[in-house]
């Protein structure tokens, strides 16, 4: 939770508190977290790391994104041709097969915020 907290909340311009402004949850089908091991990109040293995924819906409406931020699609996500660093493509990749439906069928909540 750190984590998500660290990165939406200066979306909002102050202090985010589950509960009040976000719920989260672990995905359906995530009991079992993805385990990798790989170099660190930061500090080069073989590294093993455990991922466990969430479902979060935002709660407040008063969340911006900045100019050159948005939410990516899954289809964005699972597009092999996509933009994004391999390691990038093969972590969504694996939550994809992990999540139960996967990654169609997870309760995201994202899009609601447009409305």
């Amino acid at each position: 939770m750190r984590e998500f907290i660290e990165e939406i909340g200066p979306r909002y311009g102050r202090d985010i508190e589950v509960g009040r402004d976000f719920v989260i949850r672990e995905a359906p089908g995530m009991a079992d977290p993805l385990n990798e091991v790989s170099i660190s990109p930061t500090y080069g040293a073989l590294t093993a790391y455990t991922h466990r995924i969430f479902c979060a819906m935002l709660l407040q409406r008063d969340f911006v994104l900045g100019p050159d931020e948005r939410w990516l699609t899954v289809d964005e996500m699972l597009d092999p041709n996509g933009t994004y660093a391999a390691d990038e493509q093969d972590i969504f990749n694996k939550i994809n097969r992990q999540i139960t439906g996967g990654l169609q069928h997870a309760p995201i909540d994202a899009v609601s915020l447009d409305d």
